[in-house]
């Protein structure tokens, strides 16, 4: 329970210093910080107090599902700016 906490703490600070100078650096930390956030959710799930096999196996397709949505959406960010960057010169 003291990781969710720090996480939260963590995304408080970097929305209230903003740590980068370009916006899009901003958007992306907090878009990470979130996914984090969800994937801890999900490890959370699978305690002991779950018991349903069915269950677990439900939170782990939503905490595949999860990673993959955040793999897919940096890697496009990424792409993004190299071929902007590379028609840009």
């Amino acid at each position: 329970m003291v990781s969710q906490y720090s996480w939260t703490a963590l995304i408080i600070y970097i929305g209230l210093v903003r740590p980068y100078k370009d916006p899009k650096f901003y958007k992306l930390e907090l878009l990470n910080e979130f996914f984090i956030a969800l994937v801890n959710y999900h490890l959370i799930c699978f305690a002991d107090f779950v018991t349903d096999y069915n269950t677990l196996q439900l939170i782990g397709y939503s905490l595949i599902l999860t990673m993959m949505i955040n793999i897919v959406v940096n890697m496009f960010i990424l792409v993004y700016c190299a071929v902007r960057d590379t028609y840009k010169t």
